[in-house]
């Protein structure tokens, strides 16, 4: 699996992986096309993908104490959602957004939303967290579980780890914060513009 070891000022993207070979995920990294100005830090096999604590653990290795005030974007897929969002919890650095590929049944809590170093006690609305699902069926009723976020929903449905491996390939329609379709796009292309990319 890819880590980079780039140092830029454009911050970083955590990559957290679920239970697949680790080969999709370099071919989703490799189709985002991401700019080399970007540290991209992917989160190795023998960390639990649903695990928090050894994300946020693995990542006190990877980001230099000096870059700690660098914004920070963490993308995940599957099992590994559950592990991005209590690390997003327990990371203090400034985190830029959180984007979620097929977590079905991962609730989105309102404290994740705007997360900066605020103290976690202090929620706020800023819509920073997306999800991506590979069918109707998840995208309906996974954006029932926690507060509503802008999300991208694959039409035609893909199957779940298509949505990951062929990232570029996925097509379907985003959707804003109130769940109103602000038109067809690809996985791709969501990802990126959620990371701020355009």
């Amino acid at each position: 699996m890819t880590t980079s070891a780039r140092m830029s000022d454009d911050g970083y993207v955590i990559v957290c992986p679920g239970f697949h070979a680790p080969e999709l995920t370099d071919r989703a990294i490799a189709a985002l096309d991401l700019p080399l100005t970007l540290n991209v830090i992917a989160i190795p096999e023998r960390i639990w993908p649903s695990d928090p604590v050894g994300i946020a653990g693995y990542l006190e290795t990877q980001i230099p104490p000096e870059c700690r005030t660098s914004p920070v974007s963490f993308l995940a897929f599957s099992a590994g959602t559950v592990g991005a969002l209590g690390a997003a919890l327990l990371w203090r650095s400034p985190i830029r957004t959180i984007v979620l590929c097929d977590g079905w049944g991962v609730p989105v809590l309102p404290l994740l939303e705007g997360r900066s170093p605020a103290p976690i006690s202090a929620p706020t609305s800023a819509p920073t967290v997306h999800r991506l699902s590979h069918d109707r069926w998840t995208h309906d009723t996974w954006g029932r579980m926690g507060i509503a976020t802008p999300s991208f929903c694959a039409e035609p449905a893909v199957e779940h780890l298509e949505l990951w491996g062929e990232v570029d390939r996925v097509t379907g329609h985003a959707f804003d914060l109130a769940g109103c379709p602000t038109g067809e796009t690809t996985a791709k292309d969501y990802i990126r513009r959620s990371l701020g990319l355009g």
